[in-house]
């Protein structure tokens, strides 16, 4: 009975040291992912400003419209 006992109270040791780490190791990769995230939209944009030209100025952007009726 003494070792079911004593195994319970290392299993919620181990479990009360474990837990904590997990969600700060869960925390420093999604800051990693996000950084990575940022560091590849700043290179596009910066691939995009230098490769491609942009729309003259008498071009129209780009707009979609839609036409809607009205029942009665």
């Amino acid at each position: 009975m003494i070792r079911v006992v004593l195994a319970c109270l290392l299993a919620v040791a181990i479990a009360g040291v474990v837990f904590p780490a997990a969600d700060a190791a869960r925390t420093d990769a999604t800051t990693v992912k996000i950084g990575s995230m940022a560091d590849d939209i700043a290179h596009a944009a910066t691939a995009l400003a230098a490769a491609e030209d942009p729309t003259p100025p008498a071009t129209g952007s780009a707009s979609r419209s839609a036409a809607t009726t009205r029942r009665r």
